[in-house]
């Protein structure tokens, strides 16, 4: 049900926020397993415009060396794990 909810639209989510909660907030602790199996396919989904991004740039994959994540999200260990096996090079998320 709460997977149905992450693929929803706009419209819909705004709908849900405003009438599903009515400022209650819901805490539930998850595992690590289904967390990342709710992000999975916004993960590729996003691999998947990063490299159309590249394609489109003219550059060619084997020319990336090393990719630099910046953000709170990048801090997912999936996220880097797609990521060095869609690019096959390094990841880096520890910059300061």
């Amino acid at each position: 049900m709460l997977k149905d909810y992450l693929k929803c639209s706009k419209d819909e989510a705004k709908h849900l926020k405003e009438n599903l909660c009515k400022g209650v907030e819901i805490t539930e602790k998850i595992s690590l397993k289904t967390f990342n199996n709710l992000i999975k396919d916004l993960i590729n989904r996003t691999i998947r415009i990063t490299n159309d991004a590249i394609k489109r740039s003219g550059l060619n994959i084997s020319e990336i060396k090393t990719i630099i994540l910046v953000g709170g999200s990048t801090r997912i260990p999936l996220v880097k794990e797609f990521l060095e096996m869609s690019f096959n090079c390094k990841v880096l998320n520890n910059i300061d």
